[in-house]
């Protein structure tokens, strides 16, 4: 999200001649460097000549109104606490920007910005307290989970890695997890790689069936194609046709709200190689 800029009726009231000195420099002959003003210091020099009454009246609700901007001018370098401590200040410059003559239309986008980022503020300053109770945010918990897995499996210790596997798997995708279903899906993958070269199909039927279950849409759509690669010739056509066709569907615009996501040449190859034994396996179901 970009700062809005000010109004061009508003920053052409900022012009140097008519500033005081202490302000003069912040702005341009024409106003437009009023969008810049974003730095601590030129905003605590504007508060200190409001509160001194050193602007003049009629420039009181423009100059507010730059300041306002300028605690919002590149937020997103600061953490939580200091977001949300620049956006009340930036609300009090507004306040002061229509107290002195701005109207809504003026100040509008200003104040609508600052209320959206006060939400993400809220989100950073939540995510702050959640790494220092957990050690991670959600998705590093699940990375870390994932690479203790795999370890565990490469290790031959492969009961315990499947163990974490499912439990990344079995991951509630909503709440502090939402977002991270593209992790949440790799367990489930893993769990089926595992089932497909070491158990039965019908195993792997079974996965699968749990995981199209708890979320209709798996899988995440960078790993359709690595784990049809993964399940070619294990004896699951039936999973594969249904994985292919909605890559395919998602390579053409229609997947899920329309979404497209073009194929590259690996996922082409392996689409081909799929289509293949797909169709060999109606060929031998149409001969019994």
């Amino acid at each position: 999200m970009d700062t809005p800029s000010l109004p061009a009726e508003v920053a052409a009231l900022l012009t140097a001649e008519r500033l005081p000195p202490e302000l003069a420099a912040l702005f341009g002959p024409d106003g437009a460097s009023a969008a810049e003003v974003g730095e601590l210091d030129a905003v605590d020099a504007i508060a200190d000549c409001l509160t001194a009454g050193k602007v003049p009246a009629e420039l009181r609700g423009a100059v507010a109104l730059a300041a306002a901007q300028g605690c919002l001018d590149e937020i997103w370098y600061f953490d939580g606490e200091e977001i949300y401590a620049r956006i009340e200040r930036a609300h009090r410059f507004l306040d002061e920007a229509e107290k002195h003559g701005l109207d809504r239309a003026a100040t509008g986008e200003l104040r609508d910005f600052a209320d959206r980022l006060s939400n993400v503020a809220a989100e950073s300053i939540e995510m702050d307290e959640y790494v220092i109770e957990h050690g991670s945010t959600p998705r590093g918990l699940l990375d870390d989970k994932l690479q203790r897995a795999h370890e565990l499996y490469g290790s031959g210790a492969q009961a315990e890695g499947l163990a974490l596997f499912r439990e990344v798997a079995e991951t509630e995708r909503w709440g502090e997890f939402t977002g991270n279903g593209d992790r949440i899906d790799i367990g489930w993958c893993r769990l089926l790689f595992h089932a497909a070269h070491h158990e039965s199909p019908s195993r792997v039927r079974q996965i699968w069936a749990e995981a199209r279950a708890l979320h209709k849409t798996f899988p995440y759509p960078d790993w359709a194609c690595p784990l049809i690669e993964g399940l070619l010739g294990t004896g699951v056509p039936d999973v594969l046709e249904v994985l292919a066709r909605e890559r395919l569907d998602l390579a053409f615009g229609r997947g899920p709200d329309g979404l497209t996501r073009e194929l590259d040449d690996s996922e082409t190859r392996v689409l081909q190689h799929a289509v293949a034994e797909i169709k060999a396996a109606d060929e031998t179901l149409r001969e019994r």
